[in-house]
């Protein structure tokens, strides 16, 4: 039996089996996440050849730019932080832990996590992007300060 449905794939046309099995497009030319989000994500390429760490709230900026998240920060959620399993705390441990030279928060900046995260950051990151209550990008100094 399994060997007649090999025999009759094998003549049925390609572009049916296509059809079966298609691959998924990695065209976005339809999607537009606009000029403020585009702004940004250029000011991350733009320093990804000095950044090997970067911490962030939504993980697709430096999956984009190919860079490195944590590991206990990859699912960084609003669930996580609603039930304690995520707390601001941990968040700058990661920081102190891997020392990434960007941290971004766009998708849970509530005003009282950025500003324990702000205070924390303050010696050692400068605010390089922001749209207030939006997205905080911090980039480390010495990064900033290297040609």
């Amino acid at each position: 039996m399994l060997g007649c449905l090999v025999v009759l794939a094998s003549f049925l046309p390609r572009d049916f089996i296509t059809l079966l099995s298609p691959q998924p497009s990695l065209n976005t030319s339809d999607l537009q996440i606009g000029y403020r989000k585009e702004q940004l994500f250029s000011r991350i390429i733009e320093l990804a050849p000095q950044t090997e760490w970067m911490v962030t709230d939504s993980p697709m900026f430096a999956f984009r730019a190919r860079l490195k998240v944590p590991p206990f920060l990859a699912v960084f959620s609003g669930k996580r932080l609603a039930t304690g399993e995520l707390t601001p705390e941990e968040v700058l441990e990661q920081i102190a832990l891997y020392k990434p030279e960007q941290v971004l928060f766009a998708r849970f900046a509530t005003a009282e996590f950025i500003q324990v995260v702000d205070a924390a950051l303050a010696g050692d990151y400068l605010l390089d992007f922001e749209k207030e209550g939006e997205f905080y990008l911090y980039v480390r100094q010495d990064i900033l300060a290297s040609p």
